[in-house]
């Protein structure tokens, strides 16, 4: 186990991260940062599922439906 002296005097991860950043000084280019294109994944499983059940919500209920929500009021 380490001692509290030894944990003291190292710098922690998070005070690394905030250390080398712009507003505490440290140096930084726009223009060296690498240029990424990203775009929102497509297709996925739930959007699927969503797409499914906004065609079925937007012909409302079927009949069978209907009266099946009926029986289970009784």
């Amino acid at each position: 186990m380490k001692s509290k002296q030894s944990s003291r005097n190292q710098t922690s991860y998070w005070q690394l991260i905030f250390s080398q950043s712009k507003v505490n000084g440290a140096p930084y280019s726009d223009d060296e940062l690498p240029v990424c294109n990203w775009s929102w994944p497509t297709g996925t499983y739930l959007q699927r599922r969503r797409a499914v059940k906004e065609s079925l919500t937007a012909f409302g209920p079927t009949a069978s439906e209907l009266s099946a929500r009926d029986d289970a009021r009784f």
